[in-house]
């Protein structure tokens, strides 16, 4: 519902206790809503109305489902968003948005949103920021969650694999996601008419069968962004 909007950081998306997530776009500040309970989506408008702001770079839902947003990178930017009237505000005072960048906001483990700004750190309301010596830390990230299921993740078969928070029901929606091609980083021994190797990004073991060209998935190594070097076959 936003256009243009090519993409979005990763930062600049947030989920609120009634299930919505929302979405900071580029290039243009809009503010996009998704109610994981019944799929619509909305656009909430373009938030910043200065011209040389292109990015929402963070957001952070309250526990009362009040929306805030660290734009930037031409000058800072905070802004609170009302997603059941669509009433915003800019909260910054005008001397801590001449600075080039943008303010970093959070949801803590109360249910509010504190954030900072250079060494200026602050808990934000509707009407303004309060600044404090200290702000507690981010909240543990809670489970994906989509209406009354909690998000797993792809598996193999590219299904989305879902569970109800209460009953603990598994669901899984096959999706028409096509996955980014791991790559085979190294080839390495041969027993017994199988071939293994390593890959890169994520680090994965493969196998192939030299018969019948047949690639096997042996899992994941070792988590985290590496690759597998050698592999060598022991005769045990």
């Amino acid at each position: 519902p936003a256009s243009p909007a090519p993409y979005w950081m990763g930062t600049s998306l947030a989920q609120g206790s009634d299930g919505t997530v929302y979405v900071g776009s580029y290039p243009r500040t809009y503010l996009v809503a998704c109610d994981t309970r019944t799929g619509k989506v909305r656009s909430l408008g373009r938030i910043s109305d200065d011209e040389k702001e292109r990015y929402i770079i963070s957001a952070a839902v309250s526990a009362d489902n009040q929306v805030y947003c660290g734009i930037g990178l031409h000058h800072r930017e905070l802004w609170w968003v009302d997603p059941a009237t669509g009433t915003k505000k800019q909260l910054l005072p005008a001397e801590m948005t001449e600075a080039q960048g943008s303010p970093q906001v959070w949801t803590a483990a109360d249910g509010k949103v504190y954030g900072a700004s250079g060494n200026t750190k602050f808990r934000c309301t509707p009407q303004g920021i309060e600044v404090m010596a200290e702000t507690p830390g981010r909240a543990a990230a809670e489970m994906r969650r989509a209406g009354d299921f909690i998000v797993s993740g792809l598996d193999d078969d590219g299904r989305l694999v879902m569970k109800n928070a209460a009953s603990g029901e598994v669901r899984t929606v096959q999706t028409d996601h096509q996955p980014r091609l791991i790559g085979i980083y190294s080839v390495g021994c041969e027993r017994k008419g199988v071939l293994y190797g390593g890959a890169v990004f994520p680090g994965l073991v493969y196998s192939c069968d030299m018969a019948t060209g047949k690639l096997s998935n042996l899992g994941e190594l070792c988590p985290g962004a590496i690759q597998i070097y050698d592999t060598i076959s022991l005769p045990e």
